[in-house]
Protein backbone atom coordinates (compact mmCIF):
# COMPACT_ATOMS: atom_id res chain seq x y z
CA UNK A 1 0.00 0.00 0.00
CA UNK A 2 3.07 2.47 0.80
CA UNK A 3 4.14 2.04 -2.48
CA UNK A 4 1.02 2.32 -4.34
CA UNK A 5 0.54 5.77 -2.47
CA UNK A 6 3.66 6.58 -3.66
CA UNK A 7 3.49 5.76 -7.36
CA UNK A 8 0.02 7.59 -7.21
CA UNK A 9 2.06 10.93 -5.80
CA UNK A 10 5.27 10.54 -8.17
CA UNK A 11 2.46 9.68 -11.21
CA UNK A 12 0.39 12.96 -10.14
CA UNK A 13 3.39 15.21 -9.51
CA UNK A 14 4.72 14.24 -12.69
CA UNK A 15 1.65 15.29 -14.61
CA UNK A 16 1.48 18.44 -12.60
CA UNK A 17 5.28 19.51 -14.00
CA UNK A 18 4.70 17.98 -17.18
CA UNK A 19 1.11 20.53 -17.49
CA UNK A 20 3.30 23.55 -16.08
CA UNK A 21 6.02 22.76 -18.85
CA UNK A 22 4.09 22.52 -21.43
CA UNK A 23 2.27 25.72 -20.58
CA UNK A 24 5.28 27.33 -20.52
CA UNK A 25 6.99 26.10 -23.82
CA UNK A 26 3.00 27.17 -25.86
CA UNK A 27 3.00 30.76 -23.51
CA UNK A 28 6.83 31.02 -25.18
CA UNK A 29 5.79 30.67 -28.97
CA UNK A 30 3.20 32.33 -28.78
CA UNK A 31 5.72 35.36 -26.89
CA UNK A 32 7.90 34.68 -30.29
CA UNK A 33 5.78 34.79 -33.09
CA UNK A 34 6.03 30.79 -33.68
CA UNK A 35 2.94 30.07 -33.11
CA UNK A 36 0.92 32.80 -34.74
CA UNK A 37 -1.72 31.63 -36.67
CA UNK A 38 -1.56 32.67 -40.78
CA UNK A 39 -3.30 36.13 -41.31
CA UNK A 40 -4.15 37.45 -44.53
CA UNK A 41 -2.95 40.46 -45.66
CA UNK A 42 -3.65 43.38 -47.67
CA UNK A 43 -1.26 44.08 -50.51
CA UNK A 44 -0.03 47.73 -50.01
CA UNK A 45 0.34 49.71 -53.15
CA UNK A 46 2.81 52.94 -52.80
CA UNK A 47 3.09 55.26 -55.79
CA UNK A 48 6.27 55.01 -57.83
CA UNK A 49 7.87 57.88 -59.62
CA UNK A 50 10.71 58.64 -61.66
CA UNK A 51 13.54 60.67 -60.52
CA UNK A 52 14.49 63.86 -62.65
CA UNK A 53 18.52 63.96 -63.06
CA UNK A 54 18.92 66.40 -60.85
CA UNK A 55 17.66 64.31 -58.08
CA UNK A 56 19.59 61.47 -59.05
CA UNK A 57 22.57 63.88 -58.80
CA UNK A 58 21.72 65.15 -55.75
CA UNK A 59 21.19 61.50 -54.17
CA UNK A 60 24.61 60.18 -55.65
CA UNK A 61 26.12 63.45 -53.82
CA UNK A 62 24.27 62.73 -50.24
CA UNK A 63 25.51 59.13 -50.87
CA UNK A 64 28.98 60.13 -52.03
CA UNK A 65 29.17 58.39 -55.32
CA UNK A 66 31.86 59.40 -57.03
CA UNK A 67 33.79 59.90 -54.40
CA UNK A 68 36.94 57.65 -54.41
CA UNK A 69 39.73 57.44 -51.57
CA UNK A 70 39.89 58.35 -48.33
CA UNK A 71 39.18 61.25 -46.61
CA UNK A 72 41.41 64.28 -46.17
CA UNK A 73 43.48 64.76 -42.89
CA UNK A 74 42.48 68.04 -41.00
CA UNK A 75 45.31 71.01 -43.04
CA UNK A 76 46.73 73.69 -41.99
CA UNK A 77 44.52 76.74 -43.35
CA UNK A 78 45.27 78.13 -46.54
CA UNK A 79 46.62 81.73 -46.83
CA UNK A 80 44.12 83.35 -49.60
CA UNK A 81 44.37 86.16 -51.55
CA UNK A 82 41.25 88.92 -50.60
CA UNK A 83 38.54 88.40 -53.21
CA UNK A 84 36.55 90.81 -55.11
CA UNK A 85 33.33 91.01 -53.07
CA UNK A 86 32.07 93.05 -56.34
CA UNK A 87 31.89 89.91 -58.33
CA UNK A 88 29.80 87.54 -55.20
CA UNK A 89 29.96 86.32 -52.44
CA UNK A 90 29.42 82.75 -52.67
CA UNK A 91 30.89 80.03 -54.70
CA UNK A 92 31.21 76.65 -55.07
CA UNK A 93 34.75 74.64 -57.00
CA UNK A 94 34.14 71.32 -58.03
CA UNK A 95 38.06 69.70 -58.30
CA UNK A 96 39.59 66.48 -59.62
CA UNK A 97 42.65 65.75 -57.06
CA UNK A 98 45.38 63.08 -57.41
CA UNK A 99 46.98 61.69 -54.55
CA UNK A 100 49.94 60.10 -54.27
CA UNK A 101 51.14 57.34 -52.20
CA UNK A 102 52.26 58.99 -49.64
CA UNK A 103 49.08 61.41 -49.27
CA UNK A 104 50.63 64.67 -50.85
CA UNK A 105 48.59 66.00 -53.50
CA UNK A 106 50.14 66.25 -57.05
CA UNK A 107 47.73 67.23 -59.69
CA UNK A 108 44.62 69.40 -59.08
CA UNK A 109 41.88 69.91 -62.34
CA UNK A 110 39.06 71.90 -62.14
CA UNK A 111 35.86 70.15 -62.86
CA UNK A 112 33.11 73.05 -62.47
CA UNK A 113 33.00 76.20 -61.31
CA UNK A 114 30.30 79.02 -59.77
CA UNK A 115 30.58 81.68 -60.62
CA UNK A 116 33.12 80.72 -62.93
CA UNK A 117 36.49 82.83 -63.57
CA UNK A 118 36.54 83.59 -59.71
CA UNK A 119 37.13 81.51 -56.95
CA UNK A 120 39.46 78.75 -59.15
CA UNK A 121 43.05 79.72 -58.53
CA UNK A 122 41.97 79.91 -54.62
CA UNK A 123 40.24 76.38 -54.94
CA UNK A 124 43.25 74.89 -56.13
CA UNK A 125 45.95 76.60 -53.87
CA UNK A 126 43.87 75.40 -50.78
CA UNK A 127 43.43 71.93 -51.79
CA UNK A 128 47.16 71.54 -52.68
CA UNK A 129 47.75 72.28 -48.98
CA UNK A 130 46.30 69.14 -48.04
CA UNK A 131 47.60 65.53 -46.84
CA UNK A 132 45.24 62.32 -47.27
CA UNK A 133 45.81 59.33 -45.80
CA UNK A 134 47.11 56.45 -48.16
CA UNK A 135 44.55 54.15 -50.03
CA UNK A 136 45.95 50.34 -49.56
CA UNK A 137 45.35 47.57 -52.24
CA UNK A 138 46.38 44.35 -51.00
CA UNK A 139 48.71 45.96 -48.75
CA UNK A 140 50.42 48.97 -50.55
CA UNK A 141 50.06 52.73 -50.71
CA UNK A 142 48.20 53.41 -54.26
CA UNK A 143 47.93 56.53 -55.83
CA UNK A 144 44.28 57.70 -55.83
CA UNK A 145 41.88 60.54 -57.41
CA UNK A 146 39.06 61.99 -55.83
CA UNK A 147 36.40 64.57 -55.89
CA UNK A 148 36.86 67.65 -53.94
CA UNK A 149 34.33 70.24 -53.35
CA UNK A 150 35.17 73.58 -52.07
CA UNK A 151 32.50 75.72 -50.62
CA UNK A 152 33.69 79.82 -50.72
CA UNK A 153 31.44 81.79 -48.37
CA UNK A 154 32.47 85.55 -47.66
CA UNK A 155 30.70 87.72 -45.18
CA UNK A 156 30.99 90.95 -44.56
CA UNK A 157 32.81 92.56 -41.55
CA UNK A 158 29.25 93.31 -40.18
CA UNK A 159 28.22 90.11 -39.86
CA UNK A 160 30.37 88.64 -37.83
Amino acid sequence: MATESTVLRFTGSFGIALCVVMAMLWFSLEISGFNERQQRREIEVHEVSVLTEDRRRDFRELLGEGQIGPSPMLAPLAEIAPLDLSRGVRGIVQLEVLVDPSGAVTDVRVIDASPAGVYEAQAIAEIGTRRYEPEYIDGRAMPTRRLEIVDFTVRSASED
